[in-house]
């Protein structure tokens, strides 16, 4: 995809450029970064513009899971900040979109969470905090890891360092978030406006990973959310891969973790039959992973 987005946004100005002159390595470094943070905004802003459609037709789904997977200690009645602090659940998503946190706050947002931010460690415990600042998890209790970022998220880095932030409050969404050119493309940034979606490709996940040196401006956030998702995982008793494919240009990181899963008793895999087929087959015969894998059909 990102070769596709390379060659569409770049290929015709580097032979304008080549026309006059050899275009240069910084030439095409910037032209190659400006191609791939419209693709960013493009993901943010469609996905953002449909999530009112999505949000009807999957809430139900979401909050059906988050009910027997997450707080299924406790009833109604028992305040839900207890009942997330009492879960032995942990959840990594890979999807950008918010159809999680959307789900949980409509349906389970009660008094106890009214005040709370809600990636903070009271919450979702994400690893980000109310005034912008990365990295902070509280290790005894739920959390909710977006490995790869979100829609709905802005991040940037500054004489503070880098910050992230909500573009509107998920916590109390009412109607979808709007956006428009401004939100990303200002002529005069203000705080709801310089930063770049969070939105992280895998090809930059695996460059922050493996290089120090990264300026990407997520850098500081995707290394604690990783190494906290590694945490998480060493600990697991049972894990569960929910729709996920395990894409080639993906899963090197999830399959090194699953490696290190020693407490694991066993694998489960929900999806349709020959993808559950596939993975069984990748990961047993191919990974050789040796926690036994349990295959789940169940539509989600």
């Amino acid at each position: 995809m990102i070769n596709l987005i390379l060659r569409e946004q770049c290929d015709d100005l580097l032979t304008a450029i080549a026309g006059v002159n050899s275009p240069s390595i910084i030439q095409i470094d910037e032209l190659q970064r400006l191609a791939v943070r419209k693709a960013k905004v493009a993901t943010a802003a469609c996905l953002l513009d449909k999530e009112d459609v999505a949000r009807g037709a999957l809430i139900d789904r979401y909050r059906d899971f988050i009910q027997r997977k997450i707080l299924h200690d406790g009833g109604p009645s028992t305040p839900t900040l207890h009942r997330l602090r009492q879960s032995g659940a942990r959840v990594l998503s890979f999807n950008y979109d918010r159809m999680f946190e959307l789900a949980f706050f409509a349906a389970f947002g009660d008094a106890s969470l009214r005040g709370q931010y809600a990636y903070g460690t009271h919450a979702l415990n994400s690893g980000l905090q109310l005034g912008g600042k990365v990295g902070e998890f509280d290790p005894g209790t739920f959390c909710f890891l977006k490995v790869h970022g979100s829609i709905g998220l802005m991040c940037n880095q500054d004489g503070f360092g880098q910050q992230v932030r909500q573009l509107s409050d998920i916590a109390s969404w009412a109607s979808p978030t709007p956006t428009s050119d401004s939100t990303y493309f200002s002529d005069q940034p203000t705080w709801q406006t310089w930063r770049d979606p969070l939105i992280v490709f895998p090809y930059e996940k695996d460059f922050v990973m493996s290089n120090n040196n990264s300026g990407l401006v997520f850098r500081d956030y995707i290394k604690s959310v990783w190494e906290h998702a590694s945490q998480t995982i060493q600990e697991a008793s049972e894990i569960w891969v929910i729709g996920y494919s395990f894409d080639p240009t993906d899963r090197k990181y999830l399959i090194n973790l699953l490696k290190k899963a020693k407490n694991c008793k066993r694998i489960v895999i929900q999806n349709l039959k020959d993808e559950c087929d596939r993975i069984d087959r990748l990961l047993r015969i191919e990974e050789k992973l040796e926690i036994p894998i349990v295959k789940n059909e169940t539509v989600f």
